[in-house]
């Protein structure tokens, strides 16, 4: 349980300590529970951001088969959601959107907006790196409206720092890529997020 929800401190402040302990964890509690779900997408978030592409397409697809076998719809969707970011890093764009499609209709199906939104997000990831920028600016917009109305900041801010990079190598529209850096560091900063807080610096 613990593992599972501290995850997101471990994503922003020690994903090597976070991918480690979790790693370890799996592997001496044997439980097939909603709690090992959980602590199994944790480690496949942390696996990805690591660059550790194969671990974390292994360690998510037993996630997404424990969150069948268990009936946890809610958690299979964000299951999907991490599987969606890992393919997609790893250049797999086609496999990531499948993914994201499959998280973005659970999550709707669900009534989860951030959920949702965030699904969103990951396909406009696809297209603003397969150099397609004007429909990934619609899906980064689309995101957005849903995360604003949700009230979450984290991924209006991502949200924002894609949308500067998109202006920033577009047009470029400097002042329009300046707009959006600043307001992502705004969102982002009380987290203190060591992810997307950065790029968003290094964009402005």
């Amino acid at each position: 349980r613990l593992i599972g929800a501290i995850r997101d401190l471990f994503f922003r402040f020690g994903q090597t300590d976070g991918a480690v302990l979790t790693k370890q964890l799996l592997e001496r509690c044997p439980a097939r529970d909603r709690y090992r779900a959980e602590a199994q997408i944790a480690a496949g978030q942390l696996e990805n951001m690591l660059g550790n592409s194969d671990a974390a397409r292994s360690v998510l697809t037993e996630a997404c088969d424990l969150c069948k076998e268990l009936e946890e719809p809610l958690l299979e969707a964000w299951a999907r959601f991490f599987q969606g970011l890992a393919e997609t890093f790893c250049g797999a764009i086609e496999a990531g959107r499948t993914h994201f499609q499959a998280s973005r209709a659970l999550h709707h199906e669900l009534g989860v907006a951030t959920g949702e939104a965030r699904a969103i997000m990951g396909l406009g990831i696809g297209y603003a790196v397969s150099d397609e920028p004007d429909r990934a600016k619609d899906l980064f917009e689309t995101a957005l409206s849903l995360l604003v109305a949700a009230d979450d900041r984290w991924g209006q801010g991502t949200c924002h720092m894609w949308l500067g990079t998109l202006n920033d190598l577009g047009a470029p529209d400097a002042a329009g890529a300046t707009t959006h850096f600043r307001t992502a560091v705004e969102m982002l900063r009380p987290s203190r997020d060591a992810t997307v807080l950065p790029m968003a610096l290094l964009g402005q």
